[in-house]
């Protein structure tokens, strides 16, 4: 048994070498539960170790649709996530619109952070539909998968019920962006979820319609928000979880529908805040509401805010 479990270790670290010396990772090893750790004969445990093979770069321009490199784009995250991006990947939409079940895009674990992602129309907008197929409630599920970026895109629900969140974005994702989307929920109670310990997300052209409530944000180290339109019947436009460093809210559009409670609210502490040129109607009780607001002023200046 020590022999195999010597034997195996090798293996694995010549597959790192490898990867390393042909400037890719092949391989990733990492613990998970049970933690990794020694046998009573004093052998290397691997019984607690994950491995994750990462057998091929992708990257370039890959379409989707019909005669596309990919038929569909959950065909094209499918690839992705068993695999790895080596260079800016770009997936360019084909057809003007498509059907497809929820998507889950999770990048490898153990790898470093990639190149960005874009998935973008070849021409005008495209439409993506998406089906109630797993009952995890959302539509599109971004999974630790930093510089994602969709750029003029439609994306709607194609059932009347039963869904949280039109996007929901879990895990570290910096450099996340929507430029010019759509999200229409339907009856979803949110436009766009997003949880995480570090991560960035852009918002900009952007709407959010038939939804709730706008966006959930937590944790997020970076918030911009920028002339997009938040069309919202049910709670609030924006909601802010203990959000830290630079949020940027300006030239945007909210509209309660005469039965919403506040435009923003939440808590937030920050270096760079900016609510600027925002137009908000229809909410029941306040435009902005920001509870345990905490200002990190620079050093060595005077006081710029004052706790009363």
């Amino acid at each position: 048994m020590r022999y195999i479990h010597c034997l195996l270790m090798n293996l694995i670290l010549c597959f790192v070498l490898c990867g390393l010396a042909n400037g890719q990772p092949q391989i990733s090893v990492f613990p998970v539960s049970p933690p990794f750790g020694n046998v009573p004969h004093g052998d290397p445990d691997i019984r607690g170790t994950k491995t994750v093979f990462s057998t091929h770069g992708i990257s370039g321009t890959r379409t989707i649709g019909s005669g596309g490199d990919y038929g569909t784009l959950k065909q094209a995250f499918d690839s992705i996530n068993v695999n790895y991006i080596s260079d800016t990947l770009r997936l360019v939409l084909i057809d003007s619109i498509y059907h497809e079940p929820q998507l889950l895009l999770q990048l490898a674990s153990g790898l470093p952070v990639p190149p960005p992602l874009i998935i973008a129309p070849l021409s005008g907008s495209a439409h993506i539909s998406i089906a109630d197929s797993s009952g995890e409630e959302a539509g599109i599920h971004l999974m630790n998968s930093p510089n994602v970026r969709f750029d003029h895109i439609r994306i709607t629900l194609d059932t009347p019920s039963g869904w949280w969140t039109v996007v929901r974005l879990e895990g570290t994702f910096p450099g996340t962006q929507f430029s010019h989307v759509d999200l229409d929920g339907g009856s979803a109670s949110l436009g766009i979820e997003a949880f995480a310990d570090s991560a960035s997300l852009e918002v900009r052209g952007c709407t959010m319609e038939h939804v709730g409530a706008g966006m959930y944000l937590g944790g997020l180290m970076s918030v911009t928000m920028a002339h997009s339109i938040i069309s919202n019947n049910l709670d609030f436009g924006i909601s802010f979880d203990a959000c830290a460093g630079a949020v940027r809210i300006d030239s945007n559009i909210f509209d309660g529908n005469n039965a919403a409670c506040a435009a923003m609210s939440g808590t937030i502490q920050g270096r760079q805040l900016s609510f600027s040129n925002n137009t908000v109607t229809g909410y029941r009780a306040i435009g902005i509401e920001v509870d345990g607001f905490s200002f990190v002023e620079p050093s060595f200046t005077a006081p710029m805010a004052k706790a009363l």
